[in-house]
């Protein structure tokens, strides 16, 4: 009895030793408190964690030059930099590019890099890098699906390592802001396109970013690490690198639900794409909060007003589609599935410069006895008194498409029992985003349910210059008179005059009825009680996750004190010099 007591009191003491020990190893990282699983929260970024957030979609590619769907955008933006990015106020601000000149006539611009940055392989950032990218992306082989955005660059010239130089044919004073746009002005590193070809954006991916990728399974997930010698991120940012995270995984979890239940089981720090829907589900949620933002997104109806390679489309009807617009209950759309958000007038968000304040005095109203006149006195009626008008022989049944999520089959069908309280049909066809946007192109459909994104007023260009058919400009609105004033919005060094050209663009649009605009709407996540975002940026929203940060868990005091335990008593049993099962033994 008298060996078992001294043995035990050898352990305490050595356990009290090595616990001593042990927490000079960790420093102060716990205060003692009467509830020792609770901490206190850090009172600044604590770097380290692994973040997981859970998404709709999946990527498309790693390669910003080969891709602009949302998904590969929330993931290109933290492999790669930009030259230029936007600032919170809607700035243009310095990233890879510490300066920058244009000349007086718009035709030639000049950027000076910076030295310190270079790519995840270890090769230098250098002039070459940024003229390698733009070449590529306007490579009419390379089929670059942002193209569009570079097509006024004559060449790209580099008389040094760390100066680029721009030539234009034509003047486009929204260049710079269309480089801040989201992944369009994304640096690509030379060596490793070409080392891996093809597969470059699939299964390898290198930038200059805050973020390395790691590895990928499609369909499933996708990580990046942190890059540790990241120090030259933008100086309007929260944090300039590196970033606080260890690593970011992104979970592809198409259903809206199960990212849900995944957010609240703790499985996942964020989840994208919540409805309005669930608001009221996260607000009541334990460990959770919603995070609102303003994106820069409006929802409308586009219109098809030309034939498509199958079909004439039913809305060329200019009276057809006055009537849709009139028929659908927008406010109603927002009550319903959209709360917070508000009615759209422009294509334009009203926090976009170039936005016109009294283009609300033009829209149409909801106004279902104005669509019925409207239609009537257009020759369509309801002939055979089956609920559905008709004219010349063909019925008024619109085809319309849109993508497979909640939100928008949900807004699809509201649409669908308007319209039908009007005499007019709908069929809602439901594609994935690729076939999506290729049968949109082809024209075969009378409308489609979309949103975009745009920072800047040059938005109105690509849908609406005769230049950009059939995509973007899928109506396609073919206007002389249109090209020649959306010609002075990006060739006009006067702000003035180019605001006056905005503002008749956003008028004409209204008057001809191109779009049914819906409403701007407010952007949802939900988001873990330990994490920390510090900014969502109306344009760049999660500020290429370089900011975000993690509280420890509230589980870490009791992990650590059990790992602490088991240390102390294999330390324990070494300094008595006995084998664990021999010191458990001694207690029996």
């Amino acid at each position: 009895m008298k060996k078992r007591r001294e043995t035990t009191i050898q352990l305490l003491a050595c356990s009290v030793a090595v616990l001593i020990v042990v927490s000079g190893c960790i420093g102060q990282e716990e205060e003692k408190t009467t509830e020792p699983t609770i901490t206190a929260a850090p009172e600044g970024p604590v770097s380290g964690g692994a973040y997981i957030e859970a998404m709709a979609d999946d990527v498309q590619f790693l390669d910003p030059t080969r891709t602009s769907t949302r998904a590969s955008i929330y993931v290109t933006r933290t492999i790669y930099d930009s030259l230029v990015v936007y600032g919170d106020d809607m700035s243009i601000q310095p990233s890879l590019a510490e300066s920058w000149t244009v000349s007086d006539d718009g035709l030639q611009y000049v950027f000076n890099l910076r030295k310190d940055a270079k790519f995840h392989c270890g090769e230098p950032f250098t002039s070459e890098a940024v003229k390698y990218t733009i070449d590529k992306i306007m490579d009419p082989d390379e089929h670059s699906p942002i193209a569009y955005l570079y097509q006024e660059i004559e060449n790209v010239e580099i008389p040094d390592d760390y100066t680029v130089v721009i030539n234009m044919k034509a003047p486009n004073a929204l260049l710079l802001e269309n480089i801040a746009h989201y992944n369009f002005g994304l640096i690509v590193c030379p060596k490793c396109s070409e080392q891996y070809g093809e597969d470059f954006g699939v299964t390898a991916a290198c930038g200059t970013g805050p973020f390395k990728f790691e590895s990928r399974v499609p369909g499933s997930k996708l990580t990046v690490v942190r890059n540790e010698e990241y120090t030259w991120g933008p100086s309007c940012r929260s944090n300039t690198g590196p970033p606080y995270l260890d690593s970011i995984t992104w979970r592809i979890i198409p259903e809206e639900a199960t990212r849900l239940i995944e957010l609240e089981a703790g499985n996942i720090d964020l989840a994208r794409d919540i409805s309005p829907e669930s608001l009221a589900e996260l607000v009541e949620a334990k460990g959770v909060n919603p995070l609102l933002y303003k994106p820069l997104n409006n929802w409308w109806y586009c219109f098809r007003i030309k034939d498509g390679s199958e079909r004439s489309p039913l809305t060329a009807d200019i009276n057809v589609r006055k009537a849709v617009d009139y028929a659908i209950d927008k406010e109603g759309i927002i009550k319903s599935f959209m709360p917070g958000a508000i009615l759209a007038d422009s294509w334009l968000h009203p926090s976009v410069w170039g936005y016109d304040a009294k283009i609300k005095d033009y829209v149409r109203s909801y106004d279902p006895e104005k669509a019925k006149e409207v239609l009537e006195e257009a020759g369509w009626t309801d002939t055979n008194g089956d609920g559905t008008r008709d004219k010349d022989g063909r019925e008024l049944i619109l085809k319309c498409m849109t993508l497979p999520t909640t939100t928008w089959q949900n807004i699809c069908t509201k649409t669908q029992y308007d319209l039908s309280q009007v005499g007019i049909g709908m069929d809602i066809e439901v594609y994935d985003s690729a076939s999506f946007f290729s049968l949109a192109t082809k024209g075969n459909w009378d409308i489609y349910l979309m949103n975009y994104r745009f920072s800047n007023a040059d938005i109105l260009y690509y849908q609406f210059h005769s230049s950009q058919a059939p995509a973007p400009n899928r109506i396609p609105w073919e206007d002389e008179e249109t090209d020649r004033i959306l010609a002075i919005t990006r060739s006009s060094t006067d702000s003035q005059e180019r605001l006056d050209s905005y503002f008749w663009v956003q008028k004409m649009a209204v008057e001809n009825c191109l779009t049914a605009n819906l409403f701007y709407e407010k952007g949802i996540y939900g988001v873990s009680d330990n994490l920390h975002i510090p900014s969502v940026h109306d344009s760049e929203e999660l500020d290429s996750y370089i900011g975000i940060w993690k509280e420890p868990s509230t589980s870490h005091t009791i992990v650590l004190s059990a790992c602490l335990a088991g240390i102390c008593f294999i330390l324990g049993a070494n300094l008595m010099g006995c084998s664990v099962l021999d010191l458990l033994s001694r207690f029996k």
